[in-house]
């Protein structure tokens, strides 16, 4: 649940992105085995974030940051909570607690968050994800954050994932080392923080794993991309070392041998 660690401890670093503008060229170019879309790609700022975030701040990361200004629109739905239309007090009711207040790390002005964490025993018992973190805007769900395990709505599996929505429009790099990268289907407003646990992704394209589920509202044009989550995503690999031999590129994954697998 590393949701939940993250949470507590607060791990704060940056992520890296490639945006592909156009959906209809994702979808007729993602007959690739690789997904990769290159000469769609949008340039991506590699500049350093300020220190004082203005329009939300890095992603993924947690306490999340997210624009107390930001555009809401009917997302997807988990357990009958719909990313812009329902309230907070229908994410509690289905953990059965009320949330509390996360307050944030990064210096900036953000959107309120709520967090919930369940036991190891409790999560297991009634298969809900052991850890969930939400974002309010105007009253209603923007931004969902869920821990991959337990749920079988929203499973750890990421050929489910690529089975219901197709290949990722966005792969990046993710803030913790070389094991983990973040997919991003903008059109759908999902993002998944995976974990990779092979050497061998061409023998083994399945055993990839989402450690975090995030809705947020769907992207609608380009200029989305300008801003955040996407504003979030920067080109930077990581610099910790690379003792696990994980593959280096930085998108490493067949996704058509993916949805194979299921």
């Amino acid at each position: 649940m590393r949701l939940k660690i993250l949470v507590l401890v607060c791990f704060c670093a940056g992520i890296t992105g490639i945006l592909l503008s156009d959906y209809q060229n994702v979808k007729s170019a993602s007959k690739s085995s690789t997904g990769a879309i290159s000469d769609q790609a949008i340039a991506v700022s590699t500049s350093e974030p300020t220190t004082f975030f203005d329009n939300g701040g890095p992603f993924i990361e947690f306490p999340l940051t997210c624009p107390k200004d930001m555009t809401l629109r009917d997302g997807l739905s988990w357990r009958g909570v719909t990313i812009g239309y329902s309230p907070l007090s229908d994410v509690e009711d289905v953990y059965g607690v009320l949330g509390y207040r996360v307050d944030p790390i990064e210096p900036g002005s953000f959107a309120p968050s709520y967090g919930i964490d369940l036991t190891v025993k409790a999560a297991r018992e009634r298969k809900l994800p052991g850890s969930m973190e939400t974002c309010i805007v105007d009253g209603r769900v923007a931004v969902l954050a869920l821990s991959g395990d337990n749920d079988d709505t929203a499973p750890p599996s990421v050929p489910y994932w690529i089975q219901r929505f197709g290949i990722p429009d966005i792969v990046t790099w993710s803030y913790m080392d070389w094991s983990y990268r973040d997919l991003l289907w903008s059109k759908v407003g999902l993002a998944l923080e995976v974990r990779i646990d092979t050497t061998d992704l061409a023998h083994h394209p399945d055993q990839v794993y989402a450690e975090i589920i995030v809705f947020f509202p769907p992207s609608k044009n380009a200029g989305d991309l300008s801003s955040w989550p996407y504003s979030g995503l920067h080109k930077i690999a990581p610099t910790v070392p690379n003792d696990k031999g994980i593959s280096t590129d930085e998108n490493p994954f067949n996704f058509d041998a993916m949805v194979g697998t299921v």
